[in-house]
């Protein structure tokens, strides 16, 4: 699950981009995918648990952030099949 903020309400919430069923007003795609998207702040944190049998994809595209500790940039990405809790943090 990934947060947008929202700046009136200076909230985060989920935020689909593309999904199967266009979902919260999102493009819809038929395939069995949901992309998110997310704005971060420093100081801020997400965190999103992949279920069995799916696959995980980051991709930064602006800034730096860290994936579990790992640091990643501008325009990199990277796969998941971890089972665990990926904490995901803006640097």
């Amino acid at each position: 699950m990934c947060l947008i903020k929202n700046s009136i309400q200076g909230k985060y919430y989920r935020k689909y981009v593309v999904s199967p069923d266009g979902r919260e007003g999102s493009a819809t795609i038929h395939q069995d995918i949901c992309l998110y998207a997310s704005i971060l702040e420093p100081g801020s944190a997400i965190a999103y648990q992949i279920q069995p049998g799916r696959y995980g994809w980051l991709q930064i595209a602006q800034g730096i952030a860290t994936l579990n500790g790992e640091r990643f940039g501008q325009a990199t990405g990277c796969k998941s099949t971890v089972r665990e809790i990926l904490k995901l943090a803006p640097m």
